[in-house]
């Protein structure tokens, strides 16, 4: 989160790209899509 918070100073964002599906629903159900942005 520290870190988040860190680019979004910047005007940046992390993109993770190839997340597999299971992992995918991990990060929906802890709501960490909402701050990660997860790219096919």
């Amino acid at each position: 989160m520290k870190f988040h918070s860190a680019l979004e100073s910047q005007h940046l964002q992390l993109q993770i790209r190839g997340v597999n599906k299971l992992i995918r629903t991990v990060f929906r159900l802890n709501k960490l899509d909402t701050i990660l942005h997860l790219i096919d």
